[in-house]
């Protein structure tokens, strides 16, 4: 009677510990990873009383993006490793991100190494469902397969009793009142969800839609800005579910314990509204047969919203050298955009340096009932550039020895100064030809210290370019709306040609567009030549397209990933800096 009796507790305690219990979610670990941060989150999960029953996160657990697998091998030995002390102990469902599954083709790597992508399980009377848009660019896209399979749990969940889905990349950017996909959320609605937990954007968001919570957790290890105010310092989550209710606390790296309604909808849907209201006129310049000196910067506005908003532009001198640059007629103003009404702003400018390379930047400031929203925005500047067409093929041996280039109408830039300034090591000459069948370019990378270039010494790669000086190019057609072609280049000649959408880093490397390449190093710059067929990129004939070229350099990363060129579309890669704050 006694053992009957001892079994009856035991089970009443296995019982009660799967109707009330404990988890925890990680956060982004990858996506510019800081060091030390991972492991000092973990070290604080490992503390907590009581303890979580199971572990789980919202993706980006490796670096990924690479194609070999040994190296992706010793990714995962490095994240196991971390994870030691976990997974020892407590049950672990990981979720996949777009670092963990960059392409298709290492799938079946993945699959084989660490299990399914998607799949679902039960904790007590509550299900788990795990999805996997790793590298689809809508975020709400998913394949037939993984469709059905949602559907089924769906529909065998009628009477669970919380329904939680976790996949990695969000349906929206700031807030659920965004216009988001509704085809997933419809699936949502219909099946019964009641949270749906994300990441991918590395900061904390909590809103509500149609009664189905909508968690971002932000990152754990990835890149973070520190600020506790709107989620993007360092965290992770910690869950406890019970009969009465789901309690999600996000912790912070520092230890403060904030509630589900730390940084919530309600105080981004005004920054969503304004900012999608937000429109830069574009200036455009005309390189080859004169170049403008003076114009006017032009910000529209429409306010979408049921009350007044007024707003205030500030140029920001220090960081855009308005002083150098440009001369503007006011450096900041004030509007009052009425309810369901559009106004503008505009400012005179003229130039000082006789030609414009970047647009200034703009501090833009919302005030709106008790929130004061504010956004860093440039003009996108537009040039068009008159292109010579070459008398005879050009020869692709990296030399740049024929008439055209000579004359080219491109030459020596730099993002802080104007043409022919004196070269260091970020200045850049570019230039562009065509004959009928091609598109050639020309490119001098100049370096006073050619030896310090970094470069692998295992020779040239194809599609993958490891932590090297490089530079790149972004073509567009002006009537694709889609995507855009990437090329890029660096001192060892490695080549990276495929094709991009807007937007995302989801790249299609089976597009082999440059016909040849050739990079030589120089005694005081690396240089070189390529050149596309109009066939490859689209075209029947020779027509006018979007270019732009940034050149990071990995030896200064405070210059990393700064804009030379910015000749195409407000659409195209790295040429809109945009960044936001909420107070």
């Amino acid at each position: 009677m006694k053992k009957v009796s001892l079994f009856i507790i035991s089970l009443f305690i296995f019982l009660n510990a799967q109707e009330s219990y404990r988890f925890v979610i990680l956060g982004d670990r990858t996506g510019s990873a800081q060091d030390g941060v991972f492991p000092k989150i973990i070290d604080q999960t490992l503390k907590l009383t009581p303890s979580p029953l199971f572990y789980t996160n919202v993706g980006d657990q490796i670096q990924g993006y690479s194609k070999d697998t040994a190296e992706l091998s010793e990714q995962w030995k490095e994240f196991d490793s971390e994870m030691k002390t976990i997974t020892e102990k407590y049950k672990y469902y990981p979720i996949y991100g777009n670092h963990d599954i960059t392409y298709d083709n290492v799938e079946p790597y993945h699959n084989k190494k660490r299990g399914p992508s998607y799949y679902s399980y039960d904790i007590g009377p509550d299900r788990f469902i795990v999805l996997d848009n790793s590298r689809f660019n809508n975020p709400a896209k998913i394949d037939k397969a993984q469709l059905a399979f949602l559907k089924k749990t769906l529909n065998e969940s009628k009477k669970v009793r919380n329904l939680f889905c976790f996949y990695h990349k969000p349906m929206f950017d700031a807030t659920p009142r965004e216009p988001i996909m509704d085809d997933l959320h419809k699936l949502f609605k219909e099946g019964g969800v009641d949270y749906v937990i994300n990441g991918h954007y590395h900061r904390y968001n909590h809103g509500i839609r149609d009664n189905i919570h909508y968690v971002t957790i932000g990152s754990s290890g990835g890149r973070s800005d520190g600020k506790k105010k709107d989620g993007s310092i360092h965290h992770y989550a910690v869950v406890d579910v019970s009969a009465k209710e789901v309690n999600i606390k996000p912790i912070t790296i520092d230890g403060d314990t904030m509630n589900i309604n730390w940084v919530v909808d309600s105080s981004k849907v005004a920054y969503w509204k304004v900012m999608c209201g937000l429109t830069i006129n574009p200036i455009e310049l005309t390189w080859k047969d004169s170049l403008l000196n003076s114009g006017v910067f032009k910000f529209n506005f429409k306010n979408d919203l049921s009350y007044d908003v007024t707003l205030n532009i500030e140029w920001q001198p220090n960081e855009t050298y308005t002083d150098k640059q440009y001369q503007l007629s006011a450096l900041n103003g004030t509007m009052l955009v009425k309810k369901d009404s559009t106004g503008s702003i505009s400012f005179d400018f003229k130039t000082v340096s006789g030609q414009i390379l970047t647009g200034p930047l703009a501090k833009v400031t919302a005030f709106h009932k008790n929130d004061t929203i504010t956004f860093l925005r440039r003009p996108l500047i537009q040039k068009t550039i008159g292109v010579d067409r070459t008398a005879k093929p050009v020869i692709i041996d990296g030399e740049h020895n024929e008439e055209i280039w000579v004359k080219a109408a491109m030459r020596v830039q730099n993002t802080f100064g104007g043409l022919n300034r004196v070269v260091d090591y970020d200045s850049t000459w570019t230039a562009l030809s065509y004959d009928d069948k091609n598109l050639y370019v020309a490119f001098k990378c100049y370096d006073p210290s050619p030896d310090s270039i970094v470069k692998p010494e295992n020779g040239p790669e194809k599609d993958s370019i490891k932590d090297e000086d490089l530079i790149r190019f972004f073509i567009s057609s002006f009537d694709d709306t889609a995507h855009y072609k990437i090329i890029y280049l660096s001192p060892s000649g490695s080549l990276i040609d495929a094709i991009a959408p807007y937007y995302e880093d989801d790249y299609d490397y089976k597009w082999n567009g440059v016909d040849e390449s050739k990079v030589l190093t120089k005694s005081n710059m690396w240089q070189g030549e390529f050149k596309v067929s109009w066939k490859s990129l689209g075209f029947k004939k020779p027509t006018p397209f979007y270019i732009n070229c940034k050149r990071p350099s990995f030896r200064f990363p405070k210059r990393k990933g700064k804009v030379f060129l910015q000749l195409p579309s407000d659409m195209m890669h790295g040429t809109d800096a945009k960044t936001f704050i909420i107070k």
